[in-house]
């Protein structure tokens, strides 16, 4: 017996987000997933933490939203700045797009990370792209406006957002303050939640998912996270960062992953 499912939570943002939100949404017909820094900003809130200041909105559009350049236009959301690929502006916020994955209706191009839809619509595909959309769930963000305004739009959990920013940090072409950024999200991420409450969160994981994360935890280690971290201003507890990564090293191990479920 499944326990009963409570009503979706209800986050406080700022009033740009989910001005935002509320236009692409009505546009694209179909809730979207919001992902990097305001989603693992979002999370923390829901700790009781306060996340990194960051500008730009990561929203993830699945193949049910697109093609989706026509309606984007409608509300005066286009992509002019071909220095920033996925780039959407004429919203409140800025907004990068991403996609959950590629389809049979999209142009190729030399970037395996950038595909084009079949209406020019540019969108990024992020790392662990699949893993954030099926770790995902409902909730409502609700603007810090006096009119209360609300969005419902899906929040992946913080082990699939610790994941992202995890591959995120391996990217061969990031950019350095992208990868600060990454790695400070990524420790707070791990700071708040605790490594038990990652590795219950990265059950949903397939094993391809689960080994690239273990490996890139490895490759980095903790002195590569509290450097990049420092990179951009966050100074991490280094002791307490390696026994986190440590125990997710060794839980998502091939070995001690099957059959097993995270201490």
């Amino acid at each position: 017996m499944t326990a009963p499912q409570g009503p979706p939570p209800i986050i406080v943002v700022a009033h740009g987000i989910v001005a935002s939100l509320m236009m692409l949404t009505s546009a694209v017909g179909a809730p979207v997933t919001l992902v990097g820094g305001w989603a693992v900003a979002a999370r923390l809130h829901m700790a009781r933490l306060k996340g990194r200041p960051t500008e730009d909105l990561d929203v993830l559009l699945s193949a049910a939203a697109r093609p989706a350049a026509v309606a984007l236009r409608a509300i005066n959301a286009v992509q002019e700045d071909q220095t920033h690929p996925c780039r959407v502006t004429g919203l409140p916020l800025l907004v990068d797009l991403l996609a959950d994955t590629t389809s049979d209706a999209v142009a190729a191009t030399g970037n395996e990370e950038l595909i084009v839809d079949e209406d020019g619509l540019r969108l990024l595909v992020p790392p662990m792209a699949d893993l954030l959309v099926r770790a995902s769930e409902q909730v409502w963000l609700e603007s810090r406006a006096a009119d209360a305004t609300r969005v419902s739009v899906r929040l992946p959990n913080a082990g699939a957002l610790f994941a992202a920013k995890v591959a995120n940090i391996a990217l061969e072409f990031r950019e350095p303050h992208k990868r600060a950024s990454d790695a400070e999200d990524a420790v707070r991420l791990l700071f708040a939640f605790g490594a038990g409450a990652i590795l219950t969160d990265l059950r949903i994981a397939h094993a391809d998912e689960r080994i690239r994360v273990q490996a890139l935890l490895e490759q980095i280690a903790a002195t590569g996270f509290a450097a990049q971290a420092r990179a951009n201003g966050y100074v991490a507890n280094e002791t307490r960062l390696a026994a986190g990564i440590q125990r997710i090293v060794v839980e998502l191990a091939p070995e001690t992953a099957v059959g097993r479920t995270p201490s």
